[in-house]
């Protein structure tokens, strides 16, 4: 399944115990808080809690967005997603940015986790009975 709109495109793929979808746009305030509640939408429709999250966004948000838009997804996640593995594909970005949204994250409750490798990630995201 393919979902577009004029700023980002989404493609999933539904595995037997998560759901893989790859993000593709430019990251902005606006793009971010939309992608994700998209995400969070489509995991319900297809009643899966597990997630890999592959992002390749040009741009970058500052510090303060970041923070600004996992706030909202912590609001907008309810039910809650069980496991989300977090790729961020993007060469130019910041190491360091990916680790912050990862401890924000954890830290207001969206169980989220970085990844560089996308076995590492399938594996965290099998490690335990989760299925979709």
């Amino acid at each position: 399944m393919t979902v577009k709109n004029s700023q980002f495109s989404m493609v999933v793929h539904r595995h037997d115990d998560y759901l893989e979808i790859i993000i593709r746009g430019n990251a902005t305030v606006e793009n971010v808080v939309d992608y994700l509640k998209s995400l969070h939408t489509i995991c319900q429709s297809l009643r899966c809690r597990n997630l890999l999250m592959i992002e390749d966004l040009g741009g970058a948000l500052t510090v303060g967005e970041i923070f600004d838009v996992l706030m909202e997804a912590a609001r907008a996640f309810d039910p809650p997603l069980r496991k989300i593995a977090y790729m961020d594909l993007a060469p130019h970005r910041d190491p360091s940015r990916s680790q912050f949204t990862e401890s924000v994250a954890r830290n207001h409750g969206v169980p989220l986790s970085l990844f560089h490798d996308k076995q590492q990630a399938i594996a965290w995201l099998q490690s335990q009975e989760n299925a979709c």
